[in-house]
């Protein structure tokens, strides 16, 4: 998911036509990539740890 934002950052810079909204939005999917994956492994901690 980290590798579509950069490669669509990527794009966007070698078109010279990157705008604010455009990094914003590759920021927040990268974010919200790193909270999905964060809630993931804290739930399968808790899964092991019930056990």
């Amino acid at each position: 998911m980290v590798n579509a934002a950069a490669l669509g950052f990527y794009k966007c810079l070698k078109r010279k036509s990157i705008d604010f909204r455009t990094v914003v939005s590759l920021l927040l999917l990268h974010d919200l990539a790193n909270l999905i994956k964060f809630d993931i492994a804290k739930g399968v901690y808790l899964l092991d740890k019930s056990e």
